[in-house]
């Protein structure tokens, strides 16, 4: 019996020996971590108007993260557009180089009259002597008495005042004279001069055109809108004053302050997108032999850990060097996975070969 319970104990002891190794499961420590993201520039220089989202924040592709405070110009006065030559993207000082203005503006007041100082003095009445904007006049033509009109004096100085003409049916080049009544009395003369044609009010502005709010044809109030414009780069493909996101994900930081001033190409944002998840597993140098690049393992995530739920994720590459911020000698393993609508980053996880 001795000798068969010897021979058995060798055959076991041979079977084990030709059988391979079993292999032993290791667990690491895990996190979700963003394998790569997005960030958002700010194309130009100005003022953050306002901040609509926070660090942690999920948002959308799209969702706008910031806005910047525009340079507004509005109307002067009322009237038609008569011409829009700007663009979004386009330079403000460009377009009006070589059109003259960004848009043009009518205004209804077509002719106007440049009186000389001397032309103002030569009436003695000491009324004709001081005249003031907004002053309404009274027109008559030189040449033809029975053409007679209406305006306002719009700007004073050293060299004489403009009257812009407001009714009457004067031709360009007709000499006329000013009276301050209706009666066109000698005593209230105040003025002569030649009628000349006023061009359209011309809208300018400087900087990057992100907003143009007016074209050919429509009809504007005072004090209405007209574009808006933002210090930087020209040419901007799409710009505009807000700032948006890429893509799905979650919102890593917020560089800005709400109200502070944006330097262009200065970051406002970092994003991390959805598609971006993976786990960065720590791996102690004693087990590397234990973990490859292409090995399956198995996730458990530490909030659920109880559930029994795991997901399978593949290790796509383990670092070369150690991790300097880890006190002792660990290894980063990068694991792709699928992460579902549960997860988030930041998560902690197990991590654990398979047999």
């Amino acid at each position: 019996m001795k000798t068969f319970n010897r021979i058995l104990l060798i055959i076991c002891a041979l079977m084990l020996a030709a059988s391979p190794a079993m292999a032993e499961t290791i667990s690491f420590s895990g996190q979700v971590t963003a394998a790569f993201s997005h960030d958002v520039y700010s194309p130009f220089t100005a003022a953050v108007d306002q901040l609509h989202v926070a660090a942690g924040d999920t948002v959308q592709a799209g969702t706008v993260i910031a806005e910047l405070r525009t340079t507004k110009v509005y109307a002067e006065a009322a009237g038609t557009v008569t011409a829009v030559f700007g663009q979004e993207g386009d330079s403000a000082e460009t377009i009006a180089t070589r059109y003259g203005a960004v848009a043009y503006l009518d205004d209804g007041v077509h002719y106007t009259i440049a009186v000389s100082a001397e032309d103002a003095k030569a009436y003695n009445s000491v009324e004709s002597q001081y005249v003031q904007p907004g002053e309404a006049v009274y027109l008559r033509s030189r040449s033809e008495e029975s053409r007679t009109g209406t305006g306002v004096i719009t700007v004073v100085d050293d060299t004489g005042y403009t009257v812009e003409v407001l009714t009457g049916g004067f031709l360009t080049g007709e000499t006329v004279n000013i009276y301050r009544t209706a009666d066109h009395t000698d005593a209230q003369r105040i003025g002569r001069g030649a009628i000349v044609n006023k061009p359209a009010l011309a809208v300018t502005g400087t900087g990057c055109i992100v907003n143009m709010a007016v074209k050919p044809g429509d009809t504007v109030q005072r004090g209405d809108l007209l574009m808006e414009t933002l210090t930087g780069d020209a040419n901007v493909s799409g710009a505009q004053a807000a700032l948006l996101a890429e893509a799905e994900g979650t919102v890593a930081s917020i560089s800005v302050q709400q109200g502070a001033t944006v330097e262009a190409g200065a970051l406002v944002a970092t994003l991390w997108p959805w598609e971006a998840m993976q786990l960065q597993a720590s791996i102690p140098e004693a087990d590397l032999g234990a973990i490859s690049a292409g090995d399956t393992v198995e996730i458990v995530f530490d909030w659920n850990q109880d559930s029994g739920e795991s997901t399978q994720g593949t290790v796509r590459a383990i670092s070369a060097v150690n991790d300097a911020n880890s006190e002792t000698t660990q290894f980063i393993a990068y694991i792709d996975f699928t992460p579902d609508a549960s997860v988030r980053y930041g998560m902690n996880a197990t991590v654990t070969t398979i047999e």
